[in-house]
């Protein structure tokens, strides 16, 4: 009964590789679907206020963050042997230009999160404490 449950492994040296092949194939067929179903979650967003943006923004780092460490795996020379050099040379300066795009945003909002730390410890910064809420707005609020 659980020798049924057992997938077999060709021993065959030939076998095994189109073993493997089909087997790295049947998940990157699950992995572009899961890609497809982010890309059009993604692009349905339409945040309206401050949350629905916090929202959106965890998830496309969080896609990001999927697609990268995907990436890191396969970032190994026993992998990249299968990638010819013009698709190299097609795909780096793409990622290479995402990444500068996306370090600028980020260093960007790290400064100016920093000037503000910096210059509220100073006693430079803005009141960012938020005033209590009405007693009209305390009735709605639900924990």
């Amino acid at each position: 009964m659980a020798e049924q449950l057992i997938e077999r492994i060709p021993t065959d040296p030939d076998e095994a590789l189109k073993y493997a092949k089909r087997k790295v194939a049947e998940t990157n067929r699950r992995y572009i679907k899961m890609i497809e179903a982010t890309l059009k979650f993604i692009n349905e967003l339409d945040p309206n206020d401050r949350l629905g943006y916090a929202f959106a923004v965890q998830m496309v780092v969080s896609a990001m963050m999927g697609s990268l460490k995907g990436w890191e795996k396969w970032c190994n020379i026993k992998n990249m042997n299968s990638i010819k050099l013009e698709e190299f040379q097609e795909i780096f300066p793409k990622m290479k230009a995402l990444m500068e795009e996306w370090l600028n945003i980020d260093l960007a909002i790290t400064m100016a999160k920093t000037r503000e730390i910096e210059e509220d410890l100073n006693g430079n910064g803005k009141d960012k404490t938020r005033s209590k809420p009405s007693k009209e707005a305390s009735k709605l609020y639900v924990a």
